[in-house]
């Protein structure tokens, strides 16, 4: 049976890898928490919410899709009033 709390991954796990066998809820997982348009990316990418992965609108939406909750970055980053980017279309 897995250990529910603080303990679940053991003591000897850092306090982020402990948090990651934390339940997170979905809103929270599919809520982008920044975006970046290095100088070898052909297009900005998102960080997911759980700041495991940067990916692109495209990839962004297809990921949060196969998690049950669809959500466009652009989208979500204007409605919170954040200024469109000049490289982003939407």
């Amino acid at each position: 049976m897995p250990k529910k709390g603080f303990g679940c991954c053991g003591d000897e796990q850092s306090g982020e890898q402990a948090c990651e066998c934390l339940p997170q809820a979905l809103e929270d997982q599919v809520t982008p928490n920044g975006a970046r348009l290095l100088a070898v990316d052909r297009e900005r990418t998102y960080r997911t919410g759980d700041g495991k992965l940067w990916l692109s609108r495209e990839d962004y939406k297809a990921w949060s899709r196969e998690l049950g909750m669809e959500v466009d970055p652009i989208i979500w980053f204007t409605r919170m009033g954040h200024p469109l980017p000049p490289d982003v279309k939407v």
